[in-house]
């Protein structure tokens, strides 16, 4: 099933299925883990390359356009420029990709809550999120 998750999403989403990996090493749910895995890598490299892009287009530059970089060679930012990256990269985070979901067809009752509503539409069915 195709859904829309944000990166943000997916980023929180990687780090408890890695954590969950580590304690569990061979249910349903960790092969769905697995498998979903396979698509965060083209996902994930085309976020660091747009988060690249918002770095490049926000650093300083000096009078001949090049970019100004430090001694350890990181680019350098304006005031203006870093300000304009950080609302850039909420922006980035908050942006929604398409992805595959692997509904692992099993009990999930003992996932932690936190689980249940990071793994929700990816690898278990659509938890209703009570606050």
């Amino acid at each position: 099933m195709k859904v829309q998750k944000t990166y943000s999403e997916l980023i929180r989403f990687n780090i408890a299925a890695q954590n969950y990996l580590s304690k569990n090493t061979d249910n349903k749910i960790c092969a769905a883990i697995k498998t979903f895995q396979k698509q965060l890598q083209p996902i994930f490299d085309n976020y660091n390359d747009e988060r690249d892009t918002l770095q490049i287009n926000n650093c300083a530059v000096d009078d001949k356009g090049i970019i100004v970089k430090n001694e350890k060679g990181e680019r350098q930012f304006t005031p203006k420029g870093e300000l304009k990256l950080k609302a850039d990269l909420k922006d980035l985070l908050n942006t929604s990709v398409e992805i595959h979901s692997r509904i692992a067809d099993c009990d999930y009752s003992d996932l932690t809550d936190d689980e249940k509503e990071l793994f929700s539409e990816i690898v278990i069915p659509k938890q209703e999120i009570i606050e």
